[in-house]
């Protein structure tokens, strides 16, 4: 092997790599657990003093423009994907927290009727149930209500939440993103690569 070899065939494994992973991409989020979509939202659902979130819908394309409780509005054509977040402690407890994102989201639905709404965007494997304090709400006789705030870049959400059983929602929508344009760096190392594979095979003796 010539000098650089090893870096250039680690430059191809690393570049190949980073473009498979990218391959197939769903939201994460930090500060939240991400679930497998229940069967059913019930009482107790959950019961746990964490954030949760699962996938619902994924690559769906609106067929009518859809306005958002928050005054967004998602043009028609749109695909998306959509994620249910809850939190449901077992006491009713305040909750104030950061949640990023590693992809851009395009709008959220916290209010409970608004939910039942867009419920079609909801997982076809979950009974979201009938409840009517599914959302976010006002706290009544307390000075303090339920708030969210999205960040101008889209990639960070602040809220406070007072929730008890069944818990409290949003439903976040993302851009469907399939496969994701490489990096700079990854464009770079899969070159880098290529290159030097091209190298190596003018460099091969012929066979007898």
């Amino acid at each position: 092997m010539g000098p650089g070899g090893l870096p250039m065939r680690f430059g191809i494994h690393i570049a190949l790599f980073l473009l498979l992973a990218g391959a197939s991409h769903a939201l994460s989020i930090t500060g939240a657990t991400e679930v497998a979509a229940p069967a059913e939202l019930a009482r107790d659902s959950f019961d746990v003093d964490s954030v949760f979130y699962f996938a619902e819908a994924e690559e769906f394309t609106l067929e009518a423009a859809l306005e958002l409780d928050d005054g967004t509005v998602i043009a028609a054509g749109t695909v998306v994907d959509s994620y249910y977040v809850i939190y449901d402690p077992p006491a009713r407890t305040w909750l104030e927290t950061t949640l990023e994102f590693d992809i851009p989201i395009l709008g959220f639905v916290s209010l409970g009727s608004e939910l039942r709404g867009t419920d079609f965007l909801g997982s076809p494997t979950t009974d979201y149930g009938r409840f009517s304090h599914r959302g976010f709400e006002s706290a009544p006789g307390t000075s303090r209500r339920d708030s969210i705030d999205l960040a101008a870049d889209g990639f960070s959400l602040d809220f406070l939440v007072r929730a008890n059983s069944p818990g409290d929602a949003l439903r976040i929508l993302t851009p469907h993103v399939a496969a994701p344009i490489p990096e700079p760096t990854t464009v770079w190392l899969l070159g880098l690569g290529l290159a030097a594979l091209g190298r190596q095979r003018k460099r091969r003796p012929a066979v007898a």
